[in-house]
């Protein structure tokens, strides 16, 4: 479970404490949504790298056939 707390001291007129204000969110949903979306993003860079390495290699490729073709020329 993971929880945000935030606590304030609160001070009497001459500053010294009196008490103490908490309050505690459980964002653990939040937390899990981050991390989703932290892996799912990983993942599109790593389709990302595979189609720009697929393009590069199709251009390497065209370009090899272009100067096939012109050869035979």
């Amino acid at each position: 479970m993971w929880v945000l707390s935030v606590v304030s001291l609160v001070r009497d007129s001459r500053g010294i404490p009196l008490y103490f204000v908490s309050q505690t969110e459980d964002i653990t949903g939040h937390r899990m949504a981050d991390e989703k979306l932290r892996q799912k993003m990983e993942e599109l860079g790593r389709f990302n790298r595979i189609a720009v390495g697929r393009e590069l290699k199709m251009i390497e490729l065209k370009k090899k056939l272009k100067a096939l073709e012109e050869g035979k020329r």
